[in-house]
């Protein structure tokens, strides 16, 4: 049994794939392994072009071609049943692991079932950032996965029977790691944050947060954590209900959805922190609004 597997879902990515595979390449522990899931259309230009390169420039590392596209959280599960580590990697196929990532990792795995470390943040080219989400370990773990969060899906580092006893990921669009972790901590998992800053990850132009059908998939999101928070934690509820309304003032496109919400923030609390969503919630610029909410994450 490897001590890692690291899992990649790709689809329609093939140059910055081949940025992400570098990256695992020149891992510094070397007891991996490394399995890509295809989504593309099979016989597509860009499936052809993905298997030649993991043949050619990637022999030692799996590749499998979904019959059926399965989307990441699909294409993630089906990298769970064909791999054969203690624990589990999701590297997303625009992301790059630094060269230190599993040897940071082997270090501090011991009695944990969950690992995320902190990671350098890229738009296109340009580095605007290093992620501060470091929890306390003698405060609820759960609480700052509702206030605070994970990085992203590929800082994530799960023991494989633990992300087995929940069946694996949910398919949804938006928030699939905050689900899963949520998920993995109700069933019991113990969870460690590290400072090490050991992934690379990139946001680039066509990325669009603020669009109609994002909203949607947002509000479907926070309808799932409910859900299990209901269930597993309901002394949490009113919090999660307060940090829904909060993403989704700064996050919708259109203002008769964002500022009624930032009013509610407003009633329910009465702080100046409530103000500043008022504001932001009636600004017509994107990216105000995202270097906003990027300085309450990042550390420049």
């Amino acid at each position: 049994m490897f001590e890692f597997s690291i899992i990649i879902p790709t689809y329609g990515r093939s140059e910055s794939l081949k940025r992400t595979l570098n990256s695992v390449e020149y891992q510094q522990f070397r007891n991996f392994e490394c399995i890509v899931i295809d989504d593309n259309p099979k016989k597509s230009q860009l499936q052809l072009k993905n298997q030649q390169m993991l043949q050619s420039s990637f022999p030692t590392f799996k590749y499998l071609l979904n019959t059926n596209q399965k989307g990441a959280c699909g294409a993630r599960n089906s990298g769970i049943l064909h791999s054969n580590g203690r624990f589990l990697i999701f590297l997303d196929d625009d992301d790059e692991l630094l060269p230190n990532h599993l040897t940071v990792v082997v270090n501090n795995c011991s009695k944990i079932d969950l690992i995320f470390t902190q990671c350098e943040i890229f738009e296109e080219s340009k580095r605007i950032g290093v992620t501060n989400n470091i929890w306390k370990e003698d405060q609820d773990s759960l609480k700052q996965q509702i206030i605070i969060g994970v990085n992203s899906t590929s800082s994530l580092i799960i023991k494989r029977e633990k992300i087995e006893s929940i069946g694996g990921w949910e398919e949804i669009i938006i928030g699939q790691e905050n689900l899963l972790v949520t998920k993995l901590m109700l069933a019991g998992a113990r969870v460690k944050s590290l400072s090490d800053v050991t992934c690379r990850i990139y946001y680039g132009s066509d990325t669009r947060i603020s669009d109609k059908t994002n909203e949607i998939n947002l509000k479907a999101f926070y309808q799932k954590l409910h859900e299990i928070i209901s269930l597993g934690r309901p002394d949490l509820v009113d919090l999660l209900r307060n940090k829904e309304k909060e993403r989704r003032a700064l996050f919708a496109n259109n203002v008769l959805v964002s500022f009624p919400l930032a009013l509610a923030l407003l009633w329910d609390n009465r702080d100046v922190k409530s103000i500043k969503f008022i504001v932001f919630s009636i600004l017509p610029f994107k990216k105000k609004i995202v270097k906003f909410y990027s300085k309450r994450v990042l550390r420049n």
